[in-house]
């Protein structure tokens, strides 16, 4: 389920430049072109972390583990895993199989909401 209006390339450079990927020109919607984090012009696009799930599982992983806590209540809410106010519902076999069944593009939501709650 989509919950958040931005498009895949907007939540992908989010991720990408927390993640030290370095745009080599242009704004958001004209990012084609990255340096990697050694800086190095290696000619690739950052990783597509709306659709690839081991480059959001990658992203994920460079979180603080004290916002850990903050991603597992978003992908929650994301998934529909919380009562219709957010309040906790518990989880149930199917509510765990949800969450660990998110998209790609589930988890850059969930990921980039707790990067914008850092920035904060």
């Amino acid at each position: 389920m989509n919950t958040d209006n931005r498009t895949d390339e907007e939540l992908n450079c989010i991720i990408a430049e927390r993640c030290k990927w370095a745009p080599t020109y242009g704004d958001h919607a004209l990012r084609t072109a990255w340096l990697d984090i050694t800086g190095q012009d290696i000619g690739l696009r950052a990783p597509n972390y709306c659709k690839d799930l081991q480059a959001i599982h990658n992203a994920v992983m460079t979180l603080d583990p004290h916002y850990h806590w903050a991603y597992g209540d978003h992908i929650r809410s994301i998934t529909g895993c919380l009562g219709p106010n957010g309040e906790d519902i518990g989880l149930s076999g199917f509510g765990v199989f949800t969450i660990a069944h998110a998209s790609a593009r589930e988890r850059a939501e969930a990921l980039v909401r707790v990067l914008e709650e850092i920035d904060k």
